[in-house]
């Protein structure tokens, strides 16, 4: 699997994004995240702004999931 992400505004959306996918959809990675799954389809769909918090707790279960 090749998934990258981007340094942009998107970089949230795109993290979540690609954390959906290899989590296995967005209820594996609401439950991962501990968010609801409502929220978590907004912040994806860029309807509104990541929290920091959940970006870092993404960024850290890719960091963990991609190979090295």
């Amino acid at each position: 699997m090749n998934l990258t992400i981007e340094a942009t505004a998107e970089a949230p959306a795109g993290a979540l994004l690609t954390a959906k996918a290899i989590a296995g959809g967005i209820d594996a990675l609401a439950r991962h995240l501990r968010v609801p799954k409502k929220q978590l389809a907004s912040w994806i769909e860029g309807e509104v702004e990541t929290p920091r918090s959940v970006f870092l707790r993404a960024v850290d279960y890719l960091s963990r999931a991609l190979p090295k």
